[in-house]
Parts: structure tokens; sequence; C-alpha cells
């Protein structure tokens, strides 16, 4: 069973909003919950397109996609020095060869814009990227513990590794900086 991930948005919002109003000795407004959460925690969008085209030799089929993509993500402000950050992503197949034509031969570089695992599925191409909790160990923000599903940029690992979106990384990861 597959959960939307629109559902999952709201029940980490909800989590988080009840976990936040237990931490305080005083009784918080919702409201004012809901306000600082909104005004304070950053929203980013993100588009892009790629294209790209395989031409073998005559015997081989020819191979050619296009994808067009849009994500959302959220990240709370810092309370009590935990933060939450959640996103999503939706790729769309503008046009495409057949990408498991009945031959046998099959592509390896245009399906890795689409879901490898069922190449004709062309609608529903979503997915949960980012759904971590990041524990701050210093008020400069720098150092931290976060757990979950994330990006994660390092010399071996960077953005730029993915077509249409970037490896994902799950499990714990500190980040120490003394300086």
């Amino acid at each position: 069973m597959k959960i939307p991930a629109r559902s999952i948005v709201w029940t980490v919002l909800l989590l988080l909003s009840i976990a936040a109003e237990a931490q305080t000795k005083e009784q918080i407004d919702s409201s004012a919950l809901h306000t600082q959460l909104h005004n304070k925690g950053t929203f980013e969008g993100h588009v892009r397109t790629f294209a790209m085209a395989t031409v073998n030799r005559r015997e081989y089929p020819d191979y050619y996609a296009w994808a067009i993509g849009a994500g959302l993500s959220y990240r709370t402000p810092v309370l009590y020095n935990f933060q939450v950050g959640l996103s999503g992503f939706i790729i769309h197949n503008i046009t495409s060869s057949d990408l498991m034509p009945a031959n046998g031969f099959s592509n390896r570089y245009e399906i890795g814009l689409f879901d490898i695992n069922d190449p004709k599925n062309h609608s529903d191409l979503d997915r949960l990227e980012d759904l971590y909790v990041r524990y701050y160990l210093k008020k400069d923000l720098k150092s931290f513990v976060q757990l979950g599903k994330f990006h994660l940029i390092t010399p071996l690992i960077n953005l730029q590794d993915g077509r249409m979106r970037p490896n994902m990384q799950e499990g714990i990861w500190m980040q120490w900086t003394s300086f």
C-alpha cells in the first residue's frame, strides 16, 4: 500500500506541532505556533528539465527521453535545537521512445530519468525525498546530528550524480565544525 506524500507531510507537521507544544512549560497557542512555523520556516521550490538521446548502430534501436520535474521543500525553524526537513518531487515524462521495447534490447541511460522498476509508468512519478530530524550541537548551527532520509553533499557524493534527481541517503549523519 502506497501512502500519499501529502498525508506524510501533514502527519509530520502535526507531530512537530504536538512535540513543540509538549516541550514548553506554558501552554502555546496553536495559532501562534502555526504562525511561527510558517513565518520562520523555509520554503524552497525547484524545477528541472533534462533531455537526452542515445544513437546506436543500425542493428540496435535508438532511444530518446525528455523529462520535467518540480519539487517543494520545507524546513522548520530551529526549536530547542531541533529542526525537521521534508521535501517531495514530481517527474513528468514529456516524451520518450519505448524504453523497454519488445526486441529485448533494454536501455539503461534514458530509463534513469524515470521509474527504472516500471519503465511504462509515465503518470505516477512522485517521491518523498527529504524527511529528517536534525539536532544542532552548538548555537552557531554548524555542528549537528541528523536522522532520516536526506541529500548529502560530500567530496564523494554530490548533487550532480543524478539526472533528474540526486541520489538520496538514509540513516544517521553527524557533521562537526569546531571552528
